[in-house]
């Protein structure tokens, strides 16, 4: 191809869009736009706790009590008698954690009685009434022995499916496990003489579904994770001072009584190593989840705790260009011991952790640099110089300093074009951040023999871009997707040029 003397040869001619730019840099795909139009990133994730069934647990229990004869009954007469009597008991349930107890509905578990008498009645008879056990059919638990002599009788195993434990006594005491024992005993032609039954109880593999009482406090581990941030790709110098950036924790909490949240361990990993936790009253401040009533059995209370530019430093984390932010979120149920609470074993507490970042603010510095195959497989010029013309149309809020160097086939540097590399000014902006006009620039400089014989020889370009918003990075402007910037390079000199031109971007 033949120029005319007297213009310019094109070597670089591009346009592009901020949406385009940022969707190259862009390594996350969670880039869009805001309800104002402005460039944003979303991001969503989804927390939950252990479940109330995982940290509550009712240990398996065993109970010995022992039915006596009353001493009145007593005889060494042979009679011939029936003897009636009564006994009741309160013993004492174990709980994981002190828990005080009104009930525990059950979806399993067992009930063993084992009785060791060594009453010599000619016929025995032990009903044990159970009131702390009400079976899936409502009615109370029943459990019958009967034994001659004193021939221990068979044990006897109930199931506690669906059953609902009963643990107050008459006094109103929790934790307590009564049952009766109803005892006749038939004696023929004999003496009386002193004698019991050991009673031996035991709740195995309880399975509860609810669990009504005091319960006591515990830590909860809620939720861990890594939010990917790398939304500045190459860009790793510099800041980005956002304006309005915002995370929202939506929490939904179904244990019955309330969930305090740990919010200290949120931290920004910056792409140069830069770490910079969470900070702020947001943070400071316990933060305290409301909970379901006993009229709410079942249903989750909603709550949200807001992290902005006046509750924390999130600012500040974003101004360091994190490529993460790693976050623990611990919970405390229960706090502040809060009596008349319950969970079901279904309990928890889950939400969606948001965070919505428009890209509206100062930008002081930021670098960013990509390189381009480039070749010029034939210049054929008889001139120690040549002028290099950059034209730019701007409609970016941001000043671009422009650099491109040249680079070998191992992508060594063997030369720069630009001395001074203010090449491209800010397009004008209203008060309110929004760009309101083009800005046209055009820059030339005179690159020697030299400068000519490398970029002749050059494999690569590489394009490095420092940024700023106007005023030295002190203007807050609105990053919206269609701003954008074209950029014309060529070379003009005053003799005939014969050039094959190729530049293609790896």
């Amino acid at each position: 191809m033949i120029w005319d003397p007297s213009l310019a040869v094109p070597l670089v001619k591009t346009s592009i869009t901020l949406e385009d730019f940022l969707e190259q840099l862009d390594t996350t795909d969670l880039l869009g736009q805001d309800d104002e139009g402005i460039i944003s990133f979303f991001f969503e994730e989804s927390l939950a706790s252990e479940r109330a069934g995982e940290l509550y647990s009712i240990p398996d229990q065993t109970f010995d009590e022992r039915v006596a004869l009353p001493s009145v009954f007593i005889t060494p007469f042979v009679i011939d008698t029936t003897i009636v009597f009564d006994t009741a008991f309160a013993v004492d349930l174990t709980t994981d954690q002190g828990e005080r107890l009104d009930s525990i509905l059950l979806n399993g578990g067992n009930l063993v009685t084992v009785l060791d008498v060594t009453f010599t009645a000619n016929e025995g008879y032990v009903r044990i009434d159970v009131p702390a056990v009400i079976l899936e059919s409502g009615e109370e638990l029943v459990q019958e022995f009967r034994f001659t002599g004193n021939n221990d009788p068979a044990p006897q195993s109930s199931s506690l499916e669906g059953a609902r434990l009963i643990l107050n006594d008459d006094d109103g005491e929790r934790n307590k496990f009564v049952f009766n024992a109803h005892v006749e005993l038939t004696y023929r032609n004999t003496a009386v003489s002193a004698a019991s039954a050991d009673i031996n109880f035991s709740l195995t593999d309880l399975d509860w579904r609810a669990v009504f009482g005091d319960l006591s406090s515990r830590d909860v581990p809620t939720a861990s994770g890594s939010i990917p941030f790398d939304i500045f790709g190459d860009i790793n110098q510099g800041q980005f001072r956002l304006t309005d950036p915002r995370m929202t924790l939506v929490l939904n909490n179904s244990f019955g009584l309330p969930v305090q949240l740990e919010l200290d361990n949120i931290i920004a990993i910056g792409n140069d190593g830069t770490v910079l936790p969470l900070e702020g009253s947001v943070v400071d401040d316990p933060q305290i989840l409301g909970s379901p009533s006993l009229n709410e059995i079942g249903e989750s209370v909603t709550s949200t705790i807001s992290f902005d530019r006046n509750t924390s430093n999130l600012a500040d984390m974003l101004a360091i260009l994190p490529n993460r932010l790693d976050y623990v979120v611990n919970g405390i149920v229960n706090p502040g011991g809060d009596n008349n609470n319950f969970v079901l074993d279904s309990s928890i507490v889950e939400g969606i952790l948001q965070v919505e970042v428009p890209l509206s603010g100062t930008i002081s510095n930021l670098t960013y640099e990509t390189d381009f195959e480039f070749s010029l497989d034939s210049i054929d010029l008889a001139v120690d110089s040549a002028a290099i013309i950059i034209n730019s149309q701007n409609t970016l809020p941001l000043d671009l300093d422009v650099q491109v160097y040249l680079l070998d086939e191992d992508f060594e540097i063997i030369d720069s074009l630009f001395t001074d590399p203010d090449l491209i000014i800010a397009a004008p902006v209203d008060s309110n951040g929004d760009v309101t006009d083009e800005a046209d620039n055009s820059t030339s400089v005179t690159a020697n023999r030299a400068t000519l014989d490398n970029l002749s020889s050059a494999t690569y370009l590489r394009l490095g871009v420092r940024v700023n918003t106007s005023g030295g990075g002190t203007t807050s402007v609105n990053l919206r997707p269609e701003y954008g910037l074209s950029v014309q390079v060529g070379i003009i000199t005053n003799f005939e040029i014969v050039q094959e031109l190729d530049l293609t971007s790896p």
